[in-house]
């Protein structure tokens, strides 16, 4: 067999990524599996095709030129893809040693799990023993599975800034079982400021960078910081009386240009987005980091107008959410979304 040392793989991705396109799963898997019968390390396979393929799909949907079941079908042949690696690799000896046990999981509310299998099965690949939970996983259930494994670390993955503010729980659930934890995904943003403040004890890229982090890693376990200033307070409400201002801010909405629409097309579904875009304003109260919410306002204000729905009304909806928060009693809330908003046109 060939190995090849560093392959250039952007061919492959393409041609992946073509396969996801026509919604081929077969032909996803054989271009896989012959990457993996020429030797390619399944690592760069995972990162370099099946990942970034992915990214492209996650672009495609908010550009509106995929719709989201073209986006769940090709993430399901992805998994597929991650579980054909899985299972050509060789199971490990008896006796042989391992680097450690991780613990990989999604934080509560996060259901983009792609990202967590593909850290997985990357850590199993570098001698890791892993146990994955995969999505959505409640502080609670995992400081019980905690307490009764005892991995070395836990990994936790968080794609989306809205989820957060779960991820701070779900840290401090991890931390209270003594078992230090390491995150990344893109919520986590591109440094380590959003994990520290949160209590991680570490953050990491990608999953490669990750194993050469915990390797010898002797993390110093020290208290969950108190973030007590007034903005996470307030954040702490916003949480608290998230519904009704939703419900609010819909309602509103209806009258958008283009949203029924779009809405009746299954292109939109403003209640979830309300959702995301008050709980990452919330994440960047608590932090604080008001890029996660010029970040939020960004990303919906592109998908709406990508959907039919004018500029113009589209710049209108932080304001109308911020309307929504004043209604509430939740001031400090509603100013920074409206200063976000600025940074953010």
């Amino acid at each position: 067999m060939t190995t090849l040392e560093t392959p250039d793989l952007s061919a492959a991705r393409d041609g992946f990524l073509d396969a996801l396109s026509r919604i081929d799963g077969p032909a996803a898997l054989r271009l896989v599996g012959g990457l993996l019968d020429a030797g390619v390390p399944a690592g760069r396979v995972l990162s370099d095709v099946v990942a970034e393929s992915q990214r492209v799909v996650g672009e495609l949907w908010q550009c509106g030129d995929w719709n989201v079941a073209q986006e769940h079908a090709a993430t399901a042949i992805s998994e597929a893809a991650v579980a054909l690696v899985a299972s050509r690799r060789r199971p490990r000896e008896p006796g042989t040693p391992i680097a450690g046990k991780v613990a990989v999981a999604c934080v509560d509310g996060e259901w983009h799990a792609l990202p967590a299998r593909l850290v997985a099965e990357t850590f199993a690949d570098l001698g890791w023993e892993i146990t994955y939970l995969g999505a959505s996983v409640p502080a609670s259930h995992l400081a019980q599975f905690l307490h009764d494994t005892g991995p070395d670390v836990v990994a936790l993955s968080c794609s989306l800034p809205s989820n957060l503010l779960a991820a701070r729980d779900v840290i401090a659930a991890a931390r209270s079982a003594g078992v230090p934890v390491v995150v990344g995904g893109r919520g986590f943003g591109s440094d380590d400021r959003r994990a520290r403040a949160l209590g991680a004890d570490g953050w990491a890229p990608d999953p490669e960078s990750a194993s050469r982090l915990l390797l010898g890693w002797d993390p110093a376990l020290e208290g969950i910081p108190v973030i007590s200033h007034p903005a996470a307070v307030e954040a702490d409400r916003l949480v608290s009386n998230l519904a009704p201002v939703v419900d609010e801010v819909t309602a509103e909405l209806e009258e958008l240009p283009g949203l029924q629409e779009a809405v009746r097309r299954g292109a939109l579904d403003p209640q979830v987005d309300v959702q995301h875009l008050l709980r990452a304003l919330g994440a960047g109260m608590l932090l604080p980091d008001p890029s996660i919410v010029s970040e939020a306002v960004s990303w919906w204000t592109t998908v709406l107008v990508a959907r039919g729905v004018p500029e113009e009304a589209a710049t209108r909806v932080a304001e109308i959410a911020a309307e929504a928060l004043d209604d509430a009693g939740l001031a400090v809330a509603a100013a920074s979304l409206r200063a976000a908003t600025t940074a953010a046109s």
